[in-house]
């Protein structure tokens, strides 16, 4: 992966600190993109669907990042390839409409992610110092 957008910048450091519920990432992606409209609305909903599955996309391919359930405490990855993840997403989001803790998957960062998350959290940091007077 090249230069991360904001959005996969956002992703790797919010996953960080744990697994990443896929509303959790819709939520992340709504903000950042800065989508207007209600939460419930289709439009809405279609806009933040597409940008997340984007995300998730770029990340998967990039191995930043895996796919999966949660058994109990512990992650179960989907043994798919990164187009038939992202397809299962959009399958099921569509399904459902409004997604919520828990629904259709988490995400886990890898060590690869753990790396750029980690380089991208120190940068933005350094950024904001940059502004204080």
């Amino acid at each position: 992966m090249s230069e991360p957008d904001d959005v996969v910048r956002e992703l790797l450091i919010a996953a960080l600190d744990d697994w990443i519920y896929l509303a959790q990432m819709g939520s992340i992606v709504r903000d950042v993109l800065k989508i207007e409209g209600p939460w419930v609305s289709p439009e809405t909903q279609h806009q933040i669907r597409e940008a997340t599955c984007a995300a998730i996309a770029r990340m998967l391919t990039s191995g930043l990042i895996r796919v999966g359930t949660l058994n109990g405490s512990r992650f179960v990855p989907w043994n798919l390839d990164a187009e038939k993840i992202v397809e299962r997403i959009t399958s099921e989001w569509k399904e459902l409409g409004q997604i919520s803790l828990g629904d259709i998957c988490w995400a886990e960062i890898t060590m690869p992610g753990k790396e750029v998350g980690r380089e991208l959290f120190s940068s933005v940091g350094s950024s904001l110092d940059d502004d204080e007077p």
